[in-house]
C-alpha cells in the first residue's frame, strides 16, 4: 500500500513502480539480517508479477523478470539468475525500443553469474558480440562497461593479458578523468586480474 500511495503519478505504470520497490529492497533486507527470504517477500514478490502482468506493459513484464535475476544473482543462485537475465532481455529485445542501458545491465549481470560458476566458454562466444554491437550503434557506455567488468575473461582464455590492458587502456583514455565511475571501478577490477596472471 505504501507503494501505491508514494507512487500515484499519472502515468507512471503501477508495474514498474511495484517492480523497482521490490528489487530495490528485497535482497538488501534479507542478506543485513542474515535471514532466508521472508514470507512476506514472497508475497511481495507474487504481487509485483501480478501487477506488471496485469498491466500488459512489455517492460514492466521485463523490468519484473531482471529485477528476480538480479536477487536471485545477489543470492548466489547464478544459474537462476542467468535464467531470469537472459529471459528479461530477450523479452526486452523483442518487444521494447530505446532500452540499451537495461540489455547492457541484465547481460553484464548474466556475465557475472557465469564468471562465478566458472562458465567461461560462454562468456567467450557471447561477450565480443555484445561488445561490437555497442560499439556499432556508438555505445562507448555499454562497450566499455563490457570490457572493463568482464572483459578480464577473453583475454584470460586467450592467453593474452597484454591485450586486455592495452583495450581497457584504450576505453580508459577516451573516459572522463574529472570524476570516479563506475568504469574506473571496473577497470581497476580487471586490470589486477591481467596483472596477478
Amino acid at each position: 500500500r505504501v507503494v501505491l500511495e508514494r507512487r500515484a503519478v499519472p502515468g507512471e505504470d503501477l508495474g514498474e513502480a511495484l517492480a523497482r520497490d521490490g528489487a530495490r529492497i528485497a535482497p538488501y533486507e534479507a542478506a543485513l539480517r542474515g535471514l532466508a527470504v521472508p514470507d512476506r517477500m514472497v508475497r511481495h514478490e507474487q504481487r509485483v508479477v501480478i501487477a506488471a502482468e496485469r498491466s500488459g506493459d512489455p517492460y514492466a513484464i521485463a523490468f519484473v523478470e531482471g529485477a528476480h535475476g538480479l536477487y536471485s544473482y545477489f543470492n548466489g543462485d547464478f544459474e537462476v539468475a542467468i535464467a531470469r537475465c537472459e529471459r528479461a532481455v530477450a523479452m526486452l529485445r523483442e518487444r521494447c525500443k530505446g532500452v540499451d542501458w537495461e540489455l547492457l545491465s541484465l547481460s553484464s549481470v548474466s556475465g557475472f553469474a557465469r564468471a562465478w560458476k566458472g562458465d567461461w566458454a560462454q562468456i567467450r562466444e557471447r561477450l565480443p558480440e555484445q561488445i561490437r554491437e555497442a560499439e556499432q550503434r556508438g555505445d562507448i557506455y555499454g562497450a566499455a562497461s563490457l570490457v572493463m567488468s568482464i572483459g578480464w575473461v577473453l583475454y584470460t582464455i586467450d592467453d593474452d593479458p597484454q591485450a586486455g590492458e592495452e583495450r581497457v587502456a584504450a576505453y580508459l583514455a577516451r573516459w572522463t578523468r574529472k570524476e570516479m565511475h563506475y568504469q574506473h571501478h571496473y577497470a581497476t577490477y580487471t586490470l589486477s586480474h591481467f596483472r596477478t596472471y
